[in-house]
């Protein structure tokens, strides 16, 4: 009988954490765990009598630099050195006051919390119909960096292969999950069509500027592995043919509809679009409003009512995200740089681009979002090479 009544008392306390969280939730209060880059505003939770976040200045510059890192092509443990040669504090410190460093895995987990684009999600478990209830609620004021850049970051995961590359290489090895990097700007960009791994890059000896060649046929052809032959390629003839590559994408239709786009921003063509969608988001708002308020007046379910006010809940967080985006991009509009772009030559922007001086994960970064796939096929003849690349239908480099 003990058991059974401890049994019963722990479901019952359970179901009252549960309720009451979800309930703080439905008033708009925080009920997790802060994250990194948040703080308690005790002011406002004092005020409203609910607990709220509000934007802690030091670590969100770090949050916004680590975002803006990985999206330049540096690798999880390359961001956690630059962190830990600057003595930037971690997320957790030990009470006894020793010091902890930043990690991959850290720099990872805080790539996967869509707090920083402003959605705030909570999981709260099993219903008694055994489905999930994962609620979530757009929170503008406390964005750290932009949709596009979160949803870019998670595009890269732990240097996994895209969906694009992934459909044209096969091998019974399966698909090669790496954290990536590497000191050479086209490491991590080729892949062996023998194996579908990366061509790793072989240092310069003499007058050579340098090999990528495929280091897993190269240890299988040692070991007498058959049809494993390991190919060579220059890094010279390889960057010949992505400055061909870059010019044949950067065509003059591509050019001036890009320039076009500039002056637009340039003229303000930007705001219209910004108050259009503002007004749809006020609109959308009061109807969710006055929805809400017929479900309080009526005081009982109404499955009509409650499906109409969660569509328009849904269209104000969408409407939320769009006027958030609009409002980040128009901040980030430089109009100094964009005049610049309009009148500067490509070419010599595409040498600097593909030339060693440059750096070199920025460049990974770059060639992987305009060549979803470049996969050596074979090598007929000594100066031949056959690839078989998949580039996106436009692009340009900012």
């Amino acid at each position: 009988m003990k058991s059974v009544f401890s049994e019963f008392f722990i479901d019952e306390t359970r179901h009252r954490v549960s309720r009451t969280m979800l309930g703080e939730f439905e008033r708009g209060a925080m009920v997790t765990a802060i994250p990194y880059g948040y703080a308690i505003d005790q002011a406002r939770s004092t005020a409203e009598g609910r607990c709220c976040w509000c934007v802690k200045a030091d670590e969100a510059a770090v949050v916004r630099e680590i975002f803006a890192r990985r999206k330049d092509g540096m690798t999880l443990q390359e961001i956690a050195a630059v962190l830990n040669s600057r003595g930037v504090p971690t997320p957790r410190q030990t009470s006894d006051g020793k010091r902890l460093y930043w990690r991959g895995s850290a720099i990872w987990r805080i790539f996967g919390n869509p707090m920083y684009k402003g959605l705030y999600l909570v999981n709260f478990g099993r219903s008694n119909s055994s489905q999930e209830r994962n609620l979530e609620r757009f929170m503008p004021e406390l964005v750290l960096v932009s949709p596009d850049d979160w949803d870019a970051v998670q595009s890269m995961g732990k240097r996994s292969p895209s969906a694009s590359e992934s459909a044209v290489i096969s091998s019974h090895l399966g698909q090669k999950r790496t954290y990536g990097g590497g000191k050479h700007a086209f490491s991590g960009v080729f892949r062996c069509g023998t194996c579908g791994v990366y061509l790793s890059f072989h240092p310069a000896r003499g007058n050579s500027a340098g090999t990528l060649h495929c280091i897993q046929c190269e240890h299988a052809s040692r070991e007498g592995q058959p049809g494993r032959q390991p190919i060579y390629i220059s890094v010279k003839g390889v960057r010949i043919m992505m400055r061909w590559l870059m010019q044949k994408i950067l065509s003059k239709e591509v050019i001036a509809a890009y320039r076009e786009r500039l002056k637009e921003k340039l003229a303000g063509g930007h705001e219209q679009s910004l108050q259009d969608a503002r007004t749809r988001l006020h609109k959308a708002d009061a109807a969710r409003q006055r929805l809400a308020r017929l479900l309080k007046d009526i005081g009982s379910e109404d499955p009509v009512l409650e499906r109409q006010y969660l569509e328009a809940r849904e269209d104000t967080m969408r409407l939320q995200h769009e006027v958030s985006e609009l409002e980040q991009h128009a901040q980030a509009v430089n109009t100094d740089a964009m005049r610049r772009q309009l009148n500067i030559p490509l070419d010599a922007v595409v040498d600097a681009f593909l030339s060693d001086d440059h750096a070199p994960e920025r460049t990974r970064a770059v060639l992987n979002r305009v060549f979803p796939s470049i996969v050596l096929r074979a090598k007929p003849g000594r100066y031949e090479a056959v690839f078989e690349i998949h580039a996106m239908r436009l692009c340009c480099i900012n």
